[in-house]
């Protein structure tokens, strides 16, 4: 089993290549490189690539943010911020995150597919990997909650995406 040194410069790397993708899915939607379907395939390929990764590492992702987490949690608490603001609503959040740029990526590959056709995908990638690691991990806890969150992730990903579709079409048309 990695130790914490070893393996918390690539879960940085992890985070900061989630991130890149979601921040640039805008300027890429507002661009010709939105024809470009290699360019998605590469994305949808790195991608699933990166929730593997996540999904079969060895412990849960969040465990060395969890004691400093819930410090911040009890702090804001202490501020005034609703209780319900806890440690599962960020988890929670956080998995709807994870997947909001999948569905973008799907959604942006597979322009003629239907909104629960791609959401379909992002429920089934989301249980593949629970399963997994039901089947094969010991250290990780499969959820169903995990699976709703994501698929609720891949479909505002996907919403997102026609919503911004629709706006540009309209400008372009309008003038």
């Amino acid at each position: 089993m990695p130790t914490r040194c070893c393996w918390q410069p690539t879960l940085l790397f992890v985070f900061r290549l989630v991130t890149a993708v979601a921040m640039d899915l805008t300027h890429l939607l507002w661009s010709e490189h939105l024809k470009n379907r290699r360019a998605w395939k590469i994305g949808l390929a790195s991608y699933l690539a990166a929730l593997a990764f996540i999904g079969f590492w060895p412990e849960p992702v969040d465990k060395p943010f969890s004691g400093p987490l819930a410090a911040i949690l009890h702090y804001m608490h202490a501020l005034g911020v609703p209780r319900w603001f806890d440690y599962s609503f960020v988890e929670a959040s956080a998995n709807i995150a994870l997947f909001l740029p999948f569905g973008a990526i799907l959604a942006s590959l597979f322009p003629n597919r239907a909104r629960w056709q791609l959401t379909l995908i992002g429920t089934l990638v989301s249980i593949s990997l629970e399963l997994g690691q039901l089947l094969f991990m010991t250290a990780r806890y499969p959820s169903l909650l995990d699976v709703v969150t994501n698929t609720a992730g891949t479909f505002v990903g996907v919403a997102l995406v026609r919503c911004l579709s629709s706006f540009r079409d309209r400008q372009h048309a309008s003038g």
